[in-house]
């Protein structure tokens, strides 16, 4: 499963991918409930966990300031169950 999710606001400038309350069904289908590996175009970042309550996951600051813009699309697909792939679309 994959999904696209467009950066606004300040994500990129702290790092953080989060998403409205009215995509948190799109997002619960992809990312899981525990603690996951993380990676950006298949380099691994490391081991994360979703917030639920804010809605979040910290990508890394360093990895969104070098590779990422304001207004990007990325993918985040789920190939596995305890990994997450995020690419630049």
């Amino acid at each position: 499963m994959a999904i696209e999710h467009k950066l606004f606001g300040t994500q990129q400038k702290y790092g953080y991918v989060w998403w409205n309350a009215k995509d948190n069904d799109k997002f619960k289908k992809v990312l899981p409930k525990e603690k996951f590996v993380l990676y950006f175009h298949e380099k691994k970042v490391g081991e994360r966990m979703v917030d639920w309550s804010r809605r979040r996951f910290i990508l890394g600051k360093r990895v969104m300031r070098e590779h990422l813009k304001k207004n990007d699309t990325i993918k985040i697909s789920n190939p596995t169950g305890n990994k997450v792939v995020i690419s630049k679309r």
